[in-house]
């Protein structure tokens, strides 16, 4: 497999924890990591609205397409060979709607609490 990028959160304490344990899974090499805080210019370069990469995970693909939200999971977790049942689990329709509403919840909520919930935005997803 090709190398993807996962664009993360490094102003979210639980974000930054979770990459760490990704890292520990996923020992090809296949994953890289890229902080967005402070990015904005470069993600708005590559056609990514800063505020939608806070609000859901994004993935560079190895062909450069953005991957976004469960699919975005879906293609990290089929990288770590413990995680490749989460993957197809993840996959199934009634399983990945339930996963993205469920984060769009959390991570509205997660923003909130911290001030830093895009002005405009619930924390109910849409």
């Amino acid at each position: 497999m090709q190398a993807i990028t996962v664009l993360y959160d490094g102003s979210c304490p639980i974000c930054i924890k979770e990459m760490h344990q990704y890292q520990r899974f996923e020992k090809s090499g296949e994953v890289s990591w890229l902080d967005i805080t402070g990015q904005d210019e470069w993600l708005l370069a590559r056609q990514i609205d800063p505020v939608a990469a806070l609000l859901e995970l994004h993935v560079l693909s190895p062909d450069g397409k953005v991957v976004k939200g469960v699919d975005a999971f879906i293609l990290l977790w089929q990288r770590a060979p413990l995680l490749r049942p989460l993957a197809w689990l993840a996959s199934l329709p009634l399983i990945k709607g339930f996963i993205e509403n469920t984060y769009g919840w959390f991570t509205r909520r997660r923003l909130a609490r911290d001030g830093r919930l895009p002005q405009g935005y619930c924390k109910k997803p849409r």
